[in-house]
């Protein structure tokens, strides 16, 4: 439709004046023809195909990549999900050394310990917020995918 329009246009412009165009008629029929756009229905069958076939092969290349990001998701969801395994056993853990500290009295241990343990949960909770971050960047990634998807799609149904 848009070369239609453009070539609709462009015809416009070429046409000088009213008056001549019963003159010369074919002239006239000759510009009104875009020689890009296929001129037979057989043509047309054959262009509307070649289109579709390249917008079902986009189509499929995106499915492919949406089916990538679903998977990379899914991978770090559960990478995630060990990861605050991971987190949640280590906080047992200090808390089991604290309590074993406190019975032992011996505040050098203790602040060793505890440092240990602090240094641990710091780098823990910055792997759970990068982790964090990634996973909602590749959702958002998804949810843009599946939208263009969608208008992949819904262009597909308006050009059938």
């Amino acid at each position: 439709n848009n070369n239609n329009n453009n070539n609709n246009n462009n015809n416009s412009d070429k046409t000088s004046s009213w008056g001549n165009w019963e003159d010369d008629a074919s002239d006239a029929n000759k510009e009104n023809i875009d020689p890009l756009f296929p001129q037979t229905p057989r043509r047309l069958s054959k262009h509307l195909s070649q289109q579709n076939k390249h917008l079902q092969q986009s189509n499929d290349s995106l499915s492919a990549q949406v089916d990538s990001l679903q998977k990379k998701v899914l991978e770090e969801t559960t990478h995630r999900k060990t990861l605050q395994r991971d987190i949640d056993l280590l906080k047992k853990q200090n808390l089991g050394l604290q309590k074993r500290q406190q019975s032992k009295h011996k505040e050098e241990e203790e602040d060793k310990l505890m440092e240990q343990v602090r240094v641990q949960l710091q780098q823990l909770i910055k792997e759970k917020s990068d982790l964090t971050a990634l996973n909602e960047r590749l959702a958002r990634e998804n949810e843009q995918l599946h939208g263009f998807l969608s208008h992949m799609s819904a262009s597909d149904e308006e050009d059938d």
